[in-house]
């Protein structure tokens, strides 16, 4: 037991031996490594351990590195692995943890822990039974792991425990104190070179401040930044300020270099970045170091290559940085003590300049409110009249006077504003109140910051150059557009200059004339002879004038009237010929056409009445002397006023050149046919063999015009009507011939158009009769003696009058006249629409007089098919309401006959629709005698069928009129139109008629046609005497 005891306090001893050992240690050693080996030596030599070692954390590989070791175990090293991540079984061992949880970790058995597992074999082969790991920290980090071994089981006892745990933290304590210490003198050493390089920098300051050539002073920046980095060359180079290119300044050693020409030139001068570029090579960076001043563009580039690594270069930046600015400082400063001097320079120049100078100049200070004049030269004054005391400090406007509305004003403000330069032109007054055109030019001087501090003011006095440039302006316009060809030859005739009406004329440029003879127009027309006079004249005189014929580029021949005359100088020599020549090919074609027209009718092209006289009188002589016969045939297109009227006089005219086209077509080659007028044609047929052969003509020229014409889109029917008579059967002059064909032409018309009559002596009495009943009714209706008469329209079943119709009556002389006595003349006259509105007015006025009375029903009024299909029967209707102030039309029913429904349903239905609108109600008149169609009624809708009592008068003698007027019930019926029964003048027709179903009527036996007053003494009586209960037993 002594014996024990005795062994354990040895075993202590050496422990405490073993920590006294390591802190002496401590105390001497200065390198880390060496620490490290000095403990585990220590340890197996004073603790007698059987093996220690020490491992160091690799964050890379994840793993212990042994880093010194001591005792019977190095070859051990050699077979193990301890990894730090406890994904691995060697990461779970004993060192690892005593890594990972910063706590000492004891293994009593080696060969039978879990922990140590993965190294049993290797520790059994080096006899290690027992083991203990204890961390080691850096700065309160572990950092690696000390492990030690021993040959007996559970060795490591809480003495030993504990004598490891010091042995640790004094190890932990070293490595602080090493860091601390390796801080200290880096601190001080980097104090001492932060002492060093500032000195230098200080010394550099004060050379560079003593400088004025920015050469020198980026010459020392060289020596200076290789001393403070230690490099190995600077390069560097400065812009000129004063052009904004770059200069190469090298140092004497590299000033030969050849690649380094416009080097500078090629980089970024609003770049600050300091450009860091490697040479592998060297082993050194290349610095590119932007020198700055106070703009945001660099004066300067220094190339500075340095050796040495990053971290030491990233020291060495801060010093470079502030040698950089300093040194920019003081290139600014050189920079602008030269600046200073070039601007006194130049200002002395400048001063000397504008003082002399022959313009008229001022300056204004931009900078003060109002832009005062603050310096004007000698022309200045001169110009104006003004002094300099009376100049000086006013703004520039003084000279505007009272003149303030100009736009140049404006110009200037804006430009003022603006800090532009500008140049207008402006009126300004001298001193004596004398205007003048000033073209100022104003030009902004701006500091080196770019702030505009003064105006330079240029004024020209330009009032007699701009009145030249207008003369001349003029004279050019005249020049170039004047109506006449105008060409200037030089003194040899050669072609200097020609004008726009020239190239119009002649086809010829300017370019293709130019510097050649006029002789190129010669036509050849003249002779030799005529061009000798013209210059004996020319050259006499100095002017000639006359007619010619020349030639168009195109070979095309004109006439022209050419004026020369001759330019001289002050000595008399002829220095320019001027010829000024106008086209005559317009004024001799108008010659020509004028010729033609007095023989022809400008539209067709055809004889006109002058041709056709002189035609006609050679064709009498011939026929005399022939002994046949000549016809004169007068023909007249039926309804082309229509065609006026509704496509426009465009269209008509070129169906008229059509027509002339179709009939001359359809003649004789020995025949004329000739324009009389408007839409008259006279024909003479020469030679006749007969009158087989004049009809045959004739029939060819009524088929030509009947056939459809086509005229720009509208479809065109024409019939003609003509008259004709025979020379010498009917043996009259020249007027009675054409006369009597006019005779023979209105009977065709009146006869029902489309045909050719004969003329007849009788025709002429009946045409006279006509005329005089033309006359005697147009008195009638301007005397009063036309009248209306109305018919009323009853309703059987109830006795209510649901119409009138208005008749016609001419109160004549001789008795009163029906409308069949004289409507039939006047059909296809003007006057018929004459008369229609006069019916229309009256019918209308005395519809408002009954309405006012408080009768109200409507009033059918008879239309003319002229005066429905004239296209002036809207403009009838709208002037009643606008001129005599009738409101409301829907009391008027137009009635019209089929002879009008037959015409152009197209141009029917537009003048139904416009009367509908209007109010106006339509009515079929004597509907079922004509050609009216289903269709006719389906399109028009009329208001009212009125049946011709031709039906009801023959019913017993044709009994199928009754289908008939059982029919036309039906139509009406199914249309929704009234129908009205005309005509019924007994009893028994009455009977009829309410058998067949019909309710309206309208006839004798209701009343015959009323004046205005009888008409209101019937409607008192009707209905008071409720007559219609025995029309059947009239009184």
């Amino acid at each position: 037991m002594r014996k024990k005891s005795a062994q354990s306090y040895r075993h202590l001893l050496s422990l405490y031996a073993t920590l006294s050992q390591v802190n002496q240690a401590i105390l001497r050693v200065s390198d880390e490594d060496a620490l490290y080996r000095k403990i585990c030596h220590i340890a197996t030599e004073f603790g007698h351990f059987r093996f220690v070692w020490i491992g160091v954390a690799d964050p890379a590989r994840q793993e212990l590195l042994p880093v010194a070791w001591s005792g019977d175990g190095a070859r051990y090293l050699r077979e193990i692995r301890i990894f730090l991540h406890p994904d691995k079984p060697e990461g779970r061992g004993p060192a690892a943890r005593a890594f990972h949880t910063g706590k000492m970790q004891v293994v009593h058995d080696f060969f039978n822990d879990l922990r140590t597992a993965p190294w049993v074999a290797a520790a059994r082969r080096h006899g290690f039974q027992s083991s203990i790991g204890v961390p080691i920290a850096r700065g309160g980090q572990n950092i690696g792991v000390m492990s030690l071994y021993a040959s007996e089981k559970s060795y490591f006892g809480p003495p030993e425990q504990r004598l490891i745990r010091e042995m640790a933290l004094d190890i932990s304590f070293a490595l602080d104190y090493l860091d601390n210490e390796q801080k200290r003198k880096a601190a001080e050493a980097a104090l001492e070179n932060t002492r060093q390089k500032l000195t230098l920098l200080l010394d550099s300051s004060l050379s560079t401040n003593k400088k004025h050539d920015p050469l020198d002073i980026m010459r020392e920046f060289g020596r200076t930044a290789l001393s403070l980095t230690g490099g190995l060359r600077c390069s560097y180079g400065l812009f000129d300020q004063d052009t904004l290119t770059a200069e190469r300044f090298q140092n004497t050693r590299w000033e030969k270099d050849p690649e380094a020409a416009g080097h500078f030139s090629r980089l970024n001068r609003t770049d600050r970045t300091i450009v860091r570029t490697p040479l592998p090579e060297e082993g050194a960076v290349l610095l590119r170091l932007p020198v700055f001043g106070f703009s945001d563009h660099a004066l300067g580039f220094v190339e500075l290559v340095v050796s040495g690594d990053q971290l030491s270069l990233d020291r060495d930046m801060p010093f470079l940085s502030t040698l950089l600015a300093q040194n920019g400082v003081s290139l600014e400063n050189a920079f602008l003590v030269q600046a200073l001097s070039r601007s006194e320079s130049r200002l002395r120049v400048f001063q000397k300049t504008f003082e002399s100078s022959t313009a008229s100049l001022c300056i204004c200070d931009a900078l003060q409110p109002d832009f005062p004049i603050i310096f004007a030269n000698d022309m200045f004054f001169r110009l104006t009249g003004y002094s300099r005391a009376e100049t000086v400090g006013k703004n520039c406007r003084f000279l505007q006077g009272a003149d303030r509305e100009q736009k140049s004003r404006t110009e200037i403000r804006e430009a003022l504003k603006a800090g532009k330069a500008i140049r207008t032109l402006i009126r300004n007054y001298r001193m004596d109140g004398t205007p003048f055109m000033n073209e100022l030019s104003l030009f902004p001087i701006t500091d080196p910051d770019g702030t505009v501090t003064h105006y330079l003011g240029i004024q020209n006095d330009v009032t007699d150059t701009l009145i030249l440039e207008k003369n001349r302006e003029i004279a050019s316009k005249v020049f170039d557009m004047a109506s006449d060809g105008i060409l200037i030859t030089d003194s040899e005739n050669r072609i200097v200059l020609v004008n726009r009406a020239f190239t119009e004329i002649t086809g010829y440029s300017q370019e293709e004339v130019k510097g050649k003879n006029p002789r190129i127009l010669s036509s050849g027309r003249q002779d030799a002879f005529f061009y000798q006079t013209m210059w004996h004249e020319l050259l006499a005189n100095g002017y000639w004038q006359g007619e010619l014929w020349n030639r168009r580029k195109s070979g095309e021949l004109y006439p022209e009237w050419l004026s020369i005359s001759t330019r001289k100088d002050k000595n008399g020599r002829i220095e320019n010929h001027i010829g000024i020549f106008h086209d005559l090919t317009g004024v001799k074609e108008s010659e020509e056409r004028i010729a033609f027209l007095a023989y022809h009718d400008p539209l067709t092209g055809l004889p006109n009445r002058v041709l056709l006289r002189d035609r006609l009188e050679y064709a009498l002589r011939q026929t005399t002397r022939t002994g046949k016969d000549l016809g004169i045939l007068l023909l007249d297109l039926d309804g082309f006023k229509n065609v006026n009227d509704l496509s426009g006089h465009h269209v008509g005219d070129l169906l008229l050149m059509e027509v002339s086209r179709r009939m001359a077509g359809a003649v004789r080659t020995s025949d004329s046919v000739g324009r009389m007028g408007g839409d008259e044609f006279l024909i003479l047929f020469p030679d006749l063999t007969g009158l087989e052969e004049l009809s045959s003509i004739m029939d060819r020229l009524l088929e030509q015009v009947r056939h459809p014409f086509e005229i720009e889109g509208h479809s065109v029917t024409l019939t003609a009507s003509g008259g004709v008579t025979l020379y010498p059967r009917d043996n009259a002059g020249i007027d009675d011939l054409i006369r009597h064909a006019d005779i023979a032409m209105y009977s065709a018309k009146n006869r029902g158009k489309n045909r050719i009559h004969f003329y007849e002596l009788s025709m002429e009495q009946s045409l006279r009769s006509r005329e005089t009943l033309k006359q005697e009714l147009t008195r009638a209706l301007q005397n009063g003696h036309l009248h209306l008469l109305y018919q009323p329209q009853i309703d059987i079943r109830t006795g209510v009058l649901i119409g009138a119709e208005a008749l016609l009556r001419w109160f004549h002389p001789d008795g009163i006249r029906l409308p069949a006595d004289f409507l039939g003349t006047i059909e296809n006259d003007d006057l018929s629409i004459e008369l229609g509105r006069w019916v229309l007015g009256e019918a209308l006025r005395q519809h408002l007089q009954w309405k006012q009375e408080g009768q109200f029903f409507r009033i059918g009024v008879n239309i003319s098919p002229r005066h429905f299909g004239s296209g002036v029967l809207e403009q009838d209707l709208k002037n009643l309401v606008d001129v005599r102030g009738i409101e409301d039309l829907s009391g008027l029913e137009l009635e019209i006959t089929e002879n009008t429904l037959v015409s152009d349903l197209g141009e029917v239905q537009k003048t139904v629709r416009a009367c509908r609108e209007m109010g106006v109600h339509i009515a079929f008149d004597d509907f079922g005698t004509g050609y009216t169609s289903l269709t006719m009624v389906r399109t028009l809708c009329p208001d009212t069928l009125k049946v011709d009592q031709s039906f009801l008068r023959s019913i017993t003698e044709n009994p199928g009129n009754r289908s008939i007027l059982e029919s036309i019930l039906k139509i009406g019926q199914g249309f929704q139109a009234a129908v009205i029964m005309e005509g019924v003048e007994n009893a028994r027709e009455l009977g009829l008629v309410r058998e067949i179903g019909y309710h309206c009527i309208q006839g004798y036996l209701v009343s015959p046609p009323l004046l205005p007053s009888q008409f209101s003494s019937f409607l008192q009586t009707w209905q008071t005497g409720r007559r219609w209960e025995n029309l059947e037993n009239p009184p």
